[in-house]
């Protein structure tokens, strides 16, 4: 059970009030958005491309005109959105090398990959990191 004088904190500190009640671990980038946004409250926030998606170079995925993989892709292909429209690769970051990953279900992830992944009360969904699934 929380103190009134924790609860106060977790108010005022939109870091401490996430990473608590989310449970999820934030990353450096996290926390200076959300510092951000609460000194801002009408900010705007742009991020670089392949930031969170980090796969390995064998991956398939789905294209509009057939499955092609992570290393295979170019800018302009035609990839599969989370909702199943077809959507345009708009930028390829550089490979990244000697990174931790992990086999999720036969795709090989780094710790970065982000995941969207139904709450534990089947209710809602929440983004998580690949150490955490």
């Amino acid at each position: 059970m929380l103190s009134d004088a924790d609860k106060r904190l977790l108010s005022r500190n939109p870091v401490a009030f996430i990473s608590y009640y989310s449970g999820l671990r934030l990353k450096d980038f996290h926390c200076q958005t959300l510092e951000v946004a609460d000194q801002y409250p009408r900010s705007i926030f742009l991020y670089f491309a392949g930031g969170g998606k980090a796969l390995a170079l064998d991956t398939p995925i789905k294209c509009v005109d057939g499955w092609k993989t992570m290393a295979s892709l170019s800018v302009g292909d035609l990839v599969f959105s989370p909702e199943g429209m077809p959507t345009p690769v708009l930028a390829k970051s550089e490979v990244w090398h000697n990174r931790p990953c992990w086999d999720v279900g036969g795709i090989i992830a780094d710790e970065n990959h982000e995941w969207l992944a139904r709450t534990e009360d089947y209710w809602g969904e929440q983004v998580v990191l690949t150490p955490d699934l």
